[in-house]
């Protein structure tokens, strides 16, 4: 007895269900680096408070280590961004 094909989903329905779960993925990054990021200053400004005296060096090092991070995201930028003008389409630009 030959078996029947089972139905495939449209390819509509496939790419607006990929879409969805991209958009879903992309909105969720924000919050969740975000939230690592304060996790790791905070802990980094919080290792150099000391006793009842409050001393502020745990708020330097928490500084150093955002510029730090800043410094290497501008690096990383600089040599993911393609150099060259890009080219034009004929009209204005618009999102």
């Amino acid at each position: 007895m030959a078996s029947m094909p089972t139905p495939k989903p449209s390819r509509r329905k496939a790419s607006r269900a990929a879409l969805t779960m991209a958009c879903r993925l992309a909105s969720a990054r924000g919050p969740a680096g975000g939230s690592i990021g304060v996790a790791v200053v905070s802990t980094v400004a919080a290792a150099g408070i000391e006793g009842a005296a409050g001393s502020v060096s745990g708020f330097a090092d928490a500084f150093t280590v955002c510029a730090a991070a800043a410094g290497a995201c501008a690096v990383v930028a600089g040599l993911l961004v393609p150099r060259g003008k890009p080219e034009g389409t004929g009209g204005p630009h618009a999102h």
